[in-house]
């Protein structure tokens, strides 16, 4: 379904290209990791297709340092302005409300 890409580092630099949230877990926790699908709030009118994969980062609450990677996800399916992905790729917990940068 897709191309799995080197994973990312903690220190690569914020990039130009389009973010948005999780928005919801298909658990409902709290906090979750690899395996887990989530809802995001980008979809096909933001260049969103099934296969797309995804950083997921959290800001770092210490100014100037670099954001929290916290994993990746890739998109299974879309809709105009959501889509569904399966994180496959998680450092740290995450959670709702978490960034999502496409890849």
């Amino acid at each position: 379904m897709t191309i799995i890409t080197a994973p990312a580092t903690r220190c690569d630099p914020m990039g130009t290209k389009t973010t948005g949230y999780i928005v919801y877990n298909n658990d409902d926790l709290e906090n979750f990791g690899k395996d887990n699908l989530v809802l995001i709030d980008l979809g096909e009118a933001d260049q969103v297709s099934p296969g797309t994969l995804c950083l997921i980062y959290r800001e770092n609450p210490i100014a100037g340092a670099p954001r929290l990677l916290l994993g990746e996800l890739a998109v299974l399916t879309t809709g105009d302005h959501w889509a569904s992905g399966r994180v496959i790729r998680s450092y740290m917990p995450m959670m709702p409300g978490d960034r999502v940068e496409l890849k």
